[in-house]
C-alpha cells in the first residue's frame, strides 16, 4: 500500500511538473470571446498566442469581443474590463500594472485598444493606429484573422 501511495505521488508529482512547465494555467485566460465570433479551436490558439507574445515583451495582453457594451463607450468597456479581470503585469511602481486590451465591440461598432503602465509608453497612438490599419484588413472577413493581425503587428512595435 505504500509503494503505492508512493507510485501515486510521484506520478501526481510529475503531471503538475508538466502543466507549470506548458504553461497550462487557468489563470492564463487572454482571450474572452464573449460575442462568440470565433471557433474553440481559435480562441485557444490566439489564447497560446497571446501568452507567449505577452511573456516576450513583458506586457499583458488580452482580447475581447462583445455584442454588448453595456451602455458604455467602448473605451470605458475596454477600462472597466481591465480593472474587473485583474489584467496586467506588475512594473516597478512607478507605473499601474502594464497591459494592452484589444476589444472588438459590435455593439458599439468599434475596435479599440487601450495601454496601461508600460505599454502605454511602448505602444504610442502611432502605434495603434498602425496595428489597426493592419486589424482592419481582415476585420470584415475573419476575426481570427483580425485578432492574428493584431497580436502579430502589437510584437513589432514594442
Amino acid at each position: 500500500m505504500k509503494k503505492l501511495l508512493k507510485k501515486s505521488l510521484v506520478v501526481s508529482f510529475i503531471i503538475a511538473c508538466f502543466v507549470m512547465l506548458c504553461g497550462f494555467d487557468e489563470n492564463e485566460k487572454k482571450v474572452y470571446d464573449n460575442a462568440n465570433l470565433m471557433s474553440e479551436k481559435d480562441v485557444d490558439a490566439l489564447n497560446e498566442k497571446c501568452v507567449e507574445v505577452s511573456k516576450y515583451i513583458d506586457i499583458d495582453i488580452a482580447i475581447v469581443t462583445i455584442d454588448n457594451a453595456e451602455g458604455k463607450t467602448t473605451q470605458k468597456y475596454a477600462q472597466d474590463f481591465y480593472v474587473n479581470h485583474n489584467l496586467g503585469y506588475e512594473d516597478d511602481g512607478r507605473f499601474d500594472k502594464s497591459s494592452i486590451v484589444f476589444v472588438i465591440d459590435l455593439d458599439n461598432r468599434e475596435t479599440y485598444i487601450s495601454t496601461t503602465g508600460l505599454g502605454i509608453l511602448f505602444v504610442e497612438d502611432h502605434d495603434i493606429d498602425s496595428i489597426l490599419d493592419e486589424v482592419y484588413k481582415y476585420i470584415k472577413t475573419d476575426y481570427y484573422l483580425a485578432c492574428s493581425a493584431f497580436l502579430d503587428k502589437t510584437e513589432t512595435v514594442v
